[in-house]
């Protein structure tokens, strides 16, 4: 959203709230929006020539985070508040530049030691799912003490006042790495004076791709280098007393691949910096108004199985293999003015372990069936992913069944080159 208000040429307005992968109108967590009225007033300005308004909106309107302890989902509603700007980017926002010494995060450099991190491949377990729902299902980023003690971390510290961030931070890094193939995996964190680490935004890089998407190339092993990452598009508010966290991992699973081989990546402290996006106070946040939420009346409808989602992390310390297993069962439900019955279920098993990158393994498994009069129809598919040094490894197979009975099955595997992912 920020990068489209930062380009699109024409009309735009903009508002981002914190309903995960659903409706403003219906998402959670919450708080809900009336999105059905705001949208209203658009088109009606736009298609109808109607005054109603829209366009005297701020150009940018965006729920900032407040303190909240990291929690694998969050209900009912977030922590935070409604802020305003009428330009984007904002002339209003300080870009803030921090360096990484050997001492944190500082406003003045200070060079000297060599830093290293080898984070295994185990590394970024605890930094949720890409794309995670937040309602009732429990894939958003926990605790991260885990996570940046198998990184490289700068803190800040503690803050004399409360410091509003929004924004994308950008990182410029000289970096010295041992293997040709290395990922890069940013995270800025809020920590409390209690320790907890709470994730507020990340960035990935492949650092082949470090100058270009179209051409990469391998890292210069042993050669030091500049890399530029900006992070995603972030808003929350760092209470006076906290500290703010930059870990730097070459690990990030299982919401980027591993690289065929662990890697050593080292820097000198003092010659890297992060840029904050630090938003000052705005009396125009006061003036940031929803109607209340509105939607349809529901379709009638009768639970017969209740759905339920779960995550559960496994460590075999016998074969050394971690295994994140995400399930979702959305339940049984009967549609009521049709008699119609419907059911679904969909689960994603990762595993791998910490010393060998090229264990890893998705298994992704999705589950559909209806039933209606006589139709009684069900379909389930089935994907595995692994790789080795060269090439993606994918196998995938489609089963149809009617009344309990295979009708249709469809398979295939291919093998895809790498090509620097």
């Amino acid at each position: 959203m920020p990068r489209l208000l930062e380009h699109l040429p024409g009309p735009k307005l903009g508002i981002v709230g914190p309903w995960s992968h659903a409706y403003p109108c219906r998402g959670a967590p919450g708080p809900l929006i009336g999105y059905l009225q705001e949208a209203l007033r658009w088109w009606r300005h736009w298609l109808c020539v109607e005054n109603t308004g829209i366009m005297d909106e701020p150009l940018y309107r965006v729920w900032i985070t407040g303190e909240e302890r990291p929690q694998p989902f969050y209900l009912p509603d977030h922590a935070g508040n409604w802020a305003a700007e009428d330009q984007w980017p904002s002339p209003r926002i300080e870009r803030r530049l921090l360096h990484l010494n050997a001492s944190g995060l500082g406003g003045e450099a200070a060079g000297g030691a060599a830093l290293s991190v080898c984070s295994p491949a185990t590394a970024g377990r605890d930094c949720g799912r890409w794309g995670g729902y937040g309602g009732s299902c429990p894939d958003m980023a926990i605790d991260q003490r885990r996570e940046d003690g198998l990184a490289l971390c700068f803190d800040t510290p503690p803050l004399d006042n409360d410091l509003t961030l929004l924004g994308a931070p950008e990182l410029d890094l000289l970096v010295t790495v041992d293997q040709p193939h290395v990922n890069l995996a940013a995270r800025l964190c809020d920590v409390y004076p209690d320790g907890t680490s709470a994730l507020m935004t990340y960035g990935v890089l492949n650092l082949s791709h470090r100058d270009s998407h179209e051409h990469p190339t391998p890292c210069p092993v042993g050669t030091p280098f500049r890399v530029r990452l900006k992070l995603n598009d972030f808003a929350r508010l760092v209470p006076k007393g906290h500290r703010i966290r930059l870990a730097l991992a070459n690990q990030h699973w299982p919401i980027l691949w591993p690289q065929p081989k662990l890697s050593t990546l080292s820097m000198a402290s003092g010659d890297s910096t992060v840029m904050l996006p630090v938003r000052p106070p705005s009396a125009r946040d006061r003036d940031v108004r929803f109607e209340p939420a509105e939607t349809a009346p529901s379709v009638p409808t009768t639970t017969l199985d209740e759905g339920f989602d779960r995550r559960i992390v496994t460590d075999d310390v016998g074969s050394g293999v971690q295994t994140i297993a995400l399930s979702s069962d959305h339940g049984r439900r009967r549609y009521d003015d049709r008699a119609i019955t419907v059911s679904s279920a969909n689960s994603d098993t990762m595993s791998i372990r910490a010393d060998d990158p090229l264990s890893a393994k998705l298994v992704t498994e999705y589950r559909w069936a209806i039933a209606s009069g006589d139709a009684d129809i069900e379909a389930k598919a089935v994907t595995e992913l692994t790789s080795d040094e060269t090439h993606f490894n994918l196998s995938w197979r489609l089963e149809a069944r009617e009344r309990g009975r295979l009708v249709h099955s469809a398979s295939a595997t291919r093998r895809i080159r790498r090509d620097f992912a």
